[in-house]
Formats: structure tokens, sequence, C-alpha cells
């Protein structure tokens, strides 16, 4: 579907909700309806609950003139990307996105929007598409939008045979390459019904490829479906069906479960665990060799008891989004009155008394569409709830999610398919780490100052469960702490002896150490092509989560009781906070100033790139071996960043999981108390108690 909206909003909603309505595919718009963020500089386009956006630029600065919208449904299964690096220029013009997904060849469809003589960027559009670096003869190529070319190849009969350069380029375009024209020559698109007659303007060319392979099945004008707007709405259908593929599996929706049923699933399946729990804890306190194999084998079908209990009795998501929301009875009545007079406009007789009736029809529309969207908002800006608020911030900031567009490869190249753009975000982001030229060290032989490890107590357990968020993404295992919650009168003990027997042991069961990587772009006017504009976010096993909040915890005690990270260290540390390095700060600056001589204190803020990532794991395990740290912790953390496992997700599409040895996991409740040990070296170079008399005038606050 296709259709010019003249730039209102209104009517680029009326255009997405009938675009959703007939189950359009794919929506190609031009001159949207946007608006301009003063804050951030961007152009942000009207969204959809159903639709992706594509724009003509990542960063949109400049207004784009042309917008795709494409099913999220659909999406996977047309294995959709963008190239923009095909057409004949950068442009805000025009869109091109290539399906691979379809029972054929790839086929390539291209958004335009060509402007008039005296417009900004005049006849851009046509020459950026006839510059393209497709072949027509060899590739599945569909070209489509609002030309305002005029030619004697698809003029309608009211035509005055003048041509302009946009028809012209065109023309010769069409003729050396053999492209044929989708809609049947003559049919008008704008002005329908006018004094003048209509004018072809909107336009569907296809590739000689595309027509060999018969796609084409249907390309008409479509009356009954009506924007608002002066052009004609084109329908085009093919016959690609897509080729199929691997459905992608929907979230599981805690809270739609059924508890009654979740316990009693669960209850039903103790057979299937409690031996070999208990065979983990007995083999854990004798130490026994093959101790953490029988802990792997207990850790796994306690899992597997969970999540067959949640399956069984929680729904998944059908990955349905719906139409808009706001959308009433009212918007309802008053579309159908703008449809009734758009139709009357056709009557040879009073079209100008027709005219003034659609007019008012379409001005009243669009104000009870305006209405229809301020009260809604209003409703749920009152029903706001704690951190709810953040995310309504960023959605009035104009912050919308947009597909990623093509990644730039180490080489330059550049990466276009979903999977290779996950690998390239790997690859970056996460390289493997230096080896560590560090003595070796026996980590079941303890120093003379090595601290004594404390026994696990029930009590560790359950306020690691329960003080952790109910509502934060459960990992690759899909069991999330509201399940654990819900679970834990029947399965604590289970839990605790799993947990007893991994710290006692010094290990993290490798269902622990699998992670989805969540690839978010940073804030900021960031090139969204770079890999460094991402981070990778850790989604972990929740119920791991449990035992790394157990192990921050102890470290973080062992931290603050034996003076590993110093005093100016406020960050996650507990007492401490913002607060305390402000006032840190004020202090340093009096003091200055208190001097006989009064003295300038400089404040230089630094951040360290790429913080967990750049986390040496043997460094970090020799430093806390140094400082006499209890030797199961020190084991365990070597097991918790050894043989890791992760996946990334880009664009709601998933990696295979592969080897992941680099760094500490963001997300993970005992990566922070890790980093500041790391680095707490550095922080003890300065201050008061420096070797150096030059660094004790410098103070550093983490």
């Amino acid at each position: 579907m296709q259709a010019n909206v003249g730039r209102s909003g209104p009517a680029t909603h009326t255009a997405l909700q009938l675009a959703y309505e007939n189950d359009a595919d794919i929506l190609l718009v031009q001159e949207p309806g946007l608006w301009y963020n003063p804050n951030s500089k961007l152009y942000v386009p009207k969204s959809h609950p159903s639709y992706a956006i594509f724009l003509p630029e990542p960063v949109p600065t400049k207004r784009p003139r042309a917008i795709t919208y494409v099913r999220e449904d659909r999406l996977r299964s047309l294995r959709v990307s963008q190239r923009q690096d095909l057409l004949g220029g950068d442009t805000a013009d025009v869109v091109n996105l290539q399906l691979k997904g379809l029972s054929g060849p790839p086929l390539s469809v291209v958004n335009v929007y060509n402007a008039p003589r005296g417009e900004e960027s005049a006849t851009e559009g046509v020459r950026v598409v006839t510059g393209s670096r497709w072949n027509g003869a060899t590739d599945a190529v569909l070209v489509a939008g609002d030309f305002n070319a005029h030619g004697r190849l698809w003029a309608t009969e009211h035509w005055n045979n003048k041509v302009n350069a946009a028809g012209r380029l065109l023309t010769r375009w069409m003729e050396a390459q053999q492209w044929h024209l989708g809609l049947e020559p003559g049919s008008a698109t704008r002005g329908i019904g006018s004094d003048r007659g209509g004018a072809a303007l909107d336009l569907v060319f296809i590739s000689p490829a595309l027509q060999r392979l018969d796609w084409l099945s249907d390309c008409r004008v479509r009356t009954d479906l009506v924007t608002g707007a002066d052009h004609e709405v084109v329908w085009s259908e093919l016959r690609a069906s897509g080729g199929g593929g691997n459905e992608p599996t929907h979230r599981l929706l805690e809270r739609r479960t059924d508890e009654e049923r979740l316990r009693a699933e669960f209850e039903s399946l103790s057979h299937t665990y409690t031996a070999l729990v208990d065979a983990a804890s007995v083999a854990a306190e004798g130490a026994a060799a093959h101790a953490t194999e029988v802990l792997e084998q207990a850790t796994a079908a306690l899992h597997q008891a969970m999540h067959t209990s949640l399956a069984a009795s929680t729904p998944r998501s059908q990955g349905y989004r719906g139409g808009y929301v706001w959308w009433d009875q009212e918007c309802t009545e008053a579309y159908e009155k703008v449809k009734r007079h758009h139709d009357g406009r056709r009557n040879p007789r009073n079209r100008r008394r027709a005219a003034e009736r659609f007019a008012h029809a379409r001005n009243r529309f669009r104000k009870v569409v305006v209405k229809a969207k301020r009260i809604w908002a209003q409703r749920k800006i009152e029903e706001l709830e704690g951190n709810d608020i953040f995310g309504a911030m960023r959605w009035s900031e104009g912050r919308r999610k947009y597909r990623s567009p093509p990644l730039k490869d180490t080489d330059g190249t550049l990466q276009v398919e979903t999977s290779a753009k996950a690998e390239t975000l790997r690859r970056v982001l996460l390289p493997p780490p230096l080896p560590a030229d560090l003595p070796h060290v026996d980590l079941h032989s303890s120093l003379e100052h090595t601290i004594a490890d404390q026994p696990l107590t029930e009590h560790e357990v359950q306020s690691a469960l329960f003080d952790q968020n109910p509502n934060k993404a459960p990992g690759p295992d899909e069991v999330g702490f509201l399940t654990l919650r819900r679970l834990w009168p029947s399965a604590k003990g289970a839990i605790f002896k799993i947990m007893e027997s991994a710290v006692r042991l010094g290990w993290h069961p490798s269902l622990f150490r699998q992670a989805t990587l969540v690839a978010l772009q940073k804030g900021g006017n960031r090139d969204p092509a770079e890999p460094r504009s991402y981070r990778l976010i850790s989604l972990l096993p929740c119920l791991g989560k449990v035992l790394e909040k157990i192990v921050a915890r102890r470290l973080t005690f062992l931290a603050q009781k034996y003076n590993w990270v110093p005093a100016e260290q406020f960050g996650s540390m507990p007492g401490r906070g913002t607060d305390d390095a402000a006032l840190t700060l004020i202090h340093d600056i009096e003091a200055g100033w208190a001097q006989p001589q009064q003295r300038t204190t400089s404040a230089l803020a630094f951040d360290v790139k790429g913080a967990y990532d750049a986390t040496h794991c043997w460094r970090l395990v020799h430093l806390l071996y140094q400082l006499g740290c209890p030797l199961q912790l020190v084991r365990w953390v070597l097991s918790f960043l050894s043989n890791r496992r992760a996946e990334v997700r880009l664009d709601d599409e998933t990696s295979n999981m592969t080897p992941l040895d680099t760094g500490i996991p963001q997300g993970s409740p005992v990566s922070p108390i890790l980093f500041i040990i790391f680095v707490a070296a550095l922080l003890r170079l300065f201050g008061p108690r420096s070797a150096d008399p030059q660094l004790r005038k410098i103070r550093v606050i983490g």
C-alpha cells in the first residue's frame, strides 16, 4: 500500500490504520506527518503498534519525505534489511528495503518521493533511483511512490503534453532498461473529479526481472481507501509467499500465570530433581571429586522442573499488537463521513459543493483524531506509576525504536543481515581478552592472610531472591524472579541446597553462564551504523542471579571490612551515595579556600571506556587471591567468568549461542563490586595517602 499524505498527521495515522485493517505487509508513505523535537533536533515520525519504521536516514536531522512501514509480525519471515547503500546517493526522499525471505530471489521495495520544481532538492528522488546500483535485468525490484513526473508513457487523457525534467529522466530510464509500469497507463492518482481532470503522479515501476517472475497479481488505485489527503491510495499485491522458516518463540507472560497450577505442576515433578539435589549437597559437603558434575545435573533437573511447570501454567504472547488504542467510535464515524464525501467528488454535477463538503468533513475528522489522542494520552499519564514515568518521558521526547541500519564492520564493509550485524557487534564490542602474564596460583592453597569463608544460611538465599525486582526480564531460560517467588514455598529446600553446594565448591553451574546479550543503542545523536553506538546488556538466568547476589553481598562486606576499596569509592557501596561524593567535592573546594593563600580547585570528570568489558578475568582472580579473599569465592569468580556462552538479540531476532570469555557481564548483580575491586588500585594512586607527593594533591572519586 502506498499513499502521499500531504504532511498531515491525521492522514498519516489514517493510512497506518487502513494498512493495518487491510492486512498490508508494507506501507509506503510519502510526505509523512512528522513533528520536530527542538531539543534533540530530530524529526519524529508517526508510529503504529503493529508496524516497524524505516527512515531514509538513521538519524533524521533532515525532514524525511519518504517513510516505509513493515508489519512487525512479518519482519522475521520476510527477512527485511535496509539497503540505502544501493541507491544513487544519500537522500531523505528514498527508502530501499530488501526482502530475502520470499519463495524466490530477493525483492527490493523502493519508496520514492520526488520533489517537484520549486521545492527543496527538486527531482532528487528520480536521480537517486535512476542512478542506483541494482541491475533491473537480474534483480527483482519494485519502485513506487509520488514522482511528480509528467510523461507520455503513464499520462492520463487530460494530459497537456508537457513533459517535465523528472518525466524525461524516468522515460529514458524505463526505455533503456525495459522497466514496466505496474499501474495501468493513464491511472489518475490526484485530482480525480476536478475540472482539470486527474493527474498520474503516483506510479509503480517493475524491473524486467520482477516482470519475468510474474509476481505482481494486482496493482490498482483504491478509491475505497481514503486517507483524507489529496492523493489516492495505490494498492499492489505480489504472489511471492514467505519462504517459511522457524517462527519466533514468543515470551511467556508471567503476569498471567495460573499460580495454583504452577505449584501443582512443580510439586508433581519433585521426583525428577530431589534425589539429585540431595546427592549434590552430600558430594559438596564431602568435597568429592565428582561434586561439580553432580551439582550440574541437580541444577539442570531443578531448572527443568521449574520451566516445565511454568510452560504448562503460563500462556505465551501471541506477538499480536493490534491497532491504535485511541481510535474510538467517534474517529470511525468521522472517517466514514470523509470517505462518503470523498466519493461524492466524482459526480460531475455540483463539484464545487462536493469539494466543500469533503474539506469540511476532512477538517472535522482531523480535529476528532487530535481530540481522541489527547484524551487517551491524558488518561495514560494519570495512570502512570513508579518507573513507568521514565518510559513516558522518553516517548514524549520523541525517542522511537527503529530497526538498526547496516553496520560498518572493522574493515569498513557494511553488514546488512541481522545475523551478520549481531556477529559484528560481538566482534567489535567483545574482543577476546589479551593473555595475562601472571604467576600461577593454586586456588586450593591459602595464604597466611586468606579469610575463612562462612557457611550459607537460608535467610541469605531468601533475601537474595526477594530483594531483586520481580519485573526484571528473565534470561534465555525464561524463568523469571516472579516465578521463583511463587515457587519458593515448594522449592526453597532445593534452591538452598543448590546455592549452598555452589558456594561451598566455588562453582557457578554452566546453566547460569548462558546469557542473552540485548543490543541497546546509546543515547544522543550517535551514528547507529557504528557498532560502538550500541551496548550489550546481559540477560542472565534469574536463579543464577540469586547466587550472584549472594556472592556480591559477601564480597561487598569483605571489601568494606578489610579495606579492599578506598573511602573515595562511593558508587555501588552500601552506606555511601551520590550525596557523599558531592559533599566530598564541596569539602575539598572549601578546604582550598580556607588556605592562607587561597587555591583554585579544578575538577575533571572522566569515564572508563568499556569498563566491564575491559575487566580481565585472570587479573581479577589473581587480585582477589592476593587480597586474601576466601578461596571458595575466588574459585567461584573464576568459574563465573569462564566458559560462558551468549546469544545476541538485535531487532527482536536472536543469534545462536556461542562461547564468550570477555570481561564481566553487564547486568549481573556481582559485576559492580567485581569492577570496583578491580580498579581500586587506580584510586589508591591518588589522594592524601598516595606514595607520590605530587599525587597527594589529587583525589579521584568513584
